[in-house]
């Protein structure tokens, strides 16, 4: 049940993941947990009473069906709990309906329908079922579908014309389509009235938008005029200031009646959209949740941006996104595509530079600590800070505070001349000037002229050559550096599991059987991704590499790795040649994908190449009893989502049977 609780909030999951996730179980599930699950239904709120069924249809098979027709039969029993039952049924236990009378499979095809209906407004998962089920209605039958729904409908104006809406926002035919204008127009209200109007000022089909006109004036008659609201008529856009990483967050509400398409990007100054998601169709309350859980999440620094705007750095952002990302992370060019109704716009301007002009220093220390500014700065493990930390960092003979100073000064000025040259020899310059003139709009946006003005100001300095800031910045690196040498290191997960979740995920899109083949690619891969991790984050920030980018080269190093251990012979240890030739290899895959700045590949593949030598040493031929590499075809499912780290998994703990065959993860 807590695996379920954990999707009780944000987006409805897709299904694959959420069977993903309940995969562990499916293999122990015994009588006490289906009745647990059945008695959690008959509890359940409108989302969790959908989860808990489809937790229960998935894990159990046709069993579930004589636990969930009482529920489903129940008068007394709410509607969402009776629906969520129903559809269970239908898809799991489709022979459970040959114990039903005539009537009673009537109810069970109506509950799910009736409940769909009824919540249309409220949620993506009824929007998406209606426009399912609509899509999955032969074209022939579709004119019945829908006066079916409208009937469903009933005297709700509001409930109708969200219902037709959805059906007009799947629906090409244009015959169709005047069918369902036809019926909107039949049932007069404000509501379609409005939705009418709407419509007839996007429609680019003339024969369409005559149709809606004349609706629309008799309905006039019948004392109702239509108006397109703000809300549907303007999408809206916000972004969050620029991390240290030169990293932000930018978001689009786009309006597309009866529902919104939410649009997010992750986005870098450095290399473009580094990730993307895509949400459709959301309610006006989904929409309002998404943003605020977003805001919620991200850096204080925000604001509401205008479309234009936000459209231009979107933009921006694409003509700096390298074109072989769009075909590794296709939720990237999901979200493009739910853009282009906006992306043909015109870009705004960027707003000129002003002169050089001196900015005081208590001004660039007042903004590199204010709100938003929290993590500008160079981290202690980046090699164009290393030489520094090391000068600074050298024991200190004096005898008085006098002394101390006056030794920590002269280092000082030793050292930030050459670490100011470094910084402006790796592109900081170029980054921070970036970060600044982003920074400058999202301020802008959220009414902080003040800050604004002053980052403008600073970025115009760094364009004529001016390193001031550099200098101040350089500084603030260094003191970030002590503090962090001087306090405890604390880690809430183990290094191990900084990437594998995603990791996970994506072997699991790609695979049509998970075994324990893929338990040692997801292993290797995370213990690799370490490795390769820790020399791109070395490198200067203005050329590191993404962390999705990163995931992708662990994943291709441990099946490489995997390909170069099969071509042996015997279980020896490794010559140094044939070392050499491994590390020459996963070198290249660096090289092939574009990953990790060419002074730091070496050391990549290098360090992967020792990581995964001694995981196999120490693990998959020592202390792990699952023997993953001589068992690489059994079925690795349950081993696969347990807890790391895996060589501490019994296998008492584990019942393996054939894995099934399974389609991807359907893309956002």
């Amino acid at each position: 049940m807590a695996r379920i609780a954990s999707y009780e909030e944000g987006p409805f999951p897709q299904k694959d993941h959420f069977h993903a996730a309940l995969a562990p179980w499916k293999e122990r599930l015994d009588e006490n947990a289906l009745f647990v699950l059945t008695a959690a239904l008959r509890k359940s709120d409108r989302r969790r009473a959908r989860l808990v069924a489809e937790a229960l249809g998935w894990l159990a098979g046709p069993p579930c069906g004589p636990l969930l027709v009482p529920i489903m039969l129940d008068p007394v029993a709410p509607l969402h709990q009776r629906a969520a039952a129903a559809a269970a049924i239908q898809e799991y236990a489709p022979d459970a309906t040959h114990t039903l009378s005539p009537d009673e499979r009537g109810v069970l095809l109506e509950l799910p329908v009736r409940e769909m209906v009824s919540e249309a407004g409220d949620d993506s998962f009824a929007a998406e079922a209606i426009r399912s089920a609509y899509r999955g209605t032969p074209p022939a039958d579709r004119g019945g579908f829908s006066q079916a729904l409208v009937h469903l409908a009933g005297s709700d104006a509001n409930r109708v014309t969200i219902v037709l809406g959805h059906l007009l926002a799947v629906e090409d035919d244009p015959e169709r389509r005047r069918d369902l204008i036809a019926l909107l127009g039949a049932n007069p209200s404000q509501e379609s009235a409005d939705f009418l109007a709407g419509l007839a000022s996007t429609a680019r089909n003339r024969d369409e938008a005559t149709v809606t006109q004349r609706l629309l004036a008799a309905l006039r008659t019948q004392g109702y005029s239509g108006e397109v609201k703000p809300i549907w008529r303007d999408a809206t856009c916000f972004a969050t200031g620029s991390d240290g990483d030169s990293c932000f967050a930018l978001t689009f509400v786009i309006p597309k009646p009866p529902a919104f398409t939410l649009a997010h990007f992750l986005i870098s100054l450095v290399d473009g959209v580094r990730d993307a998601l895509v949400h459709a169709p959301a309610s006006k309350r989904e929409a309002d949740e998404f943003v605020a859980r977003e805001r919620e999440m991200m850096t204080p620094l925000s604001g509401d941006l205008p479309v234009e705007l936000g459209v231009t750095i979107l933009q921006e952002a694409a003509d700096r996104t390298p074109p072989s990302r769009l075909d590794q992370e296709p939720d990237i060019g999901a979200a493009f595509r739910s853009m282009q109704s906006l992306l043909s716009g015109p870009r705004f301007v960027p707003e000129p530079l002003p002169p050089r002009r001196r900015v005081a220093p208590n001004a660039f220390r007042h903004l590199l600590m204010s709100a938003g500014f929290e993590y500008w700065y160079l981290e202690p493990n980046e090699e164009v800070m290393r030489p520094a930390l090391a000068a600074i960092s050298r024991p200190i003979r004096a005898k008085t505070n006098r002394g101390l100073e006056s030794e920590i000064a002269r280092r000082l000025d030793k050292v930030m001349p050459v670490l100011v040259e470094r910084m402006v020899a790796t592109g900081e310059s170029e980054r921070l000037g970036r970060m600044l003139r982003h920074q400058v709009r999202v301020l802008r946006a959220a009414g902080d002229e003040k800050r604004a003005k002053v980052c403008l100001q600073v970025a115009a300095n760094l364009a004529a050559g001016d390193a001031e800031f550099l200098v101040h910045l350089a500084m603030r690196s260094l003191a970030v550096a002590a503090q962090a040498a001087a306090a405890e290191p604390s880690r809430t997960h183990g290094p191990e599991q900084e990437g594998r979740d995603s990791i996970l995920h994506r072997i699991e899109e790609a695979a049509t059987r998970i075994t324990l083949r893929e338990v040692a690619e997801l292993d290797l891969a995370a213990e690799m991704y370490q490795a390769i991790n820790e020399a791109n984050r070395a490198a200067p920030s203005a050329r590191r590499s993404s962390l999705a980018a990163i995931e992708h080269a662990a994943l291709a190093f441990a099946r490489s790795f995997l390909e170069w251990l099969d071509a042996r012979v015997g279980e020896a240890e490794p010559s140094e040649p044939e070392v050499v030739a491994l590390v020459t290899r996963l070198r290249d895959l660096l090289v092939e994908k574009g990953v990790v700045d060419p002074a730091y590949r070496l050391d990549a593949a290098g360090e992967s190449a020792a990581a995964a030598l001694n995981f196999v040493e120490q693990h998959c031929r020592g202390d792990c009893p699952h023997l993953c590499l001589d068992r690489a075809d059994n079925d690795g499912r349950l081993l696969f989502y347990s807890q790391p780290p895996l060589w501490k998994v019994r296998p008492e703990d584990l019942r393996t049977h054939a894995s099934p065959y399974r389609s991807r993860r359907p893309e956002a």
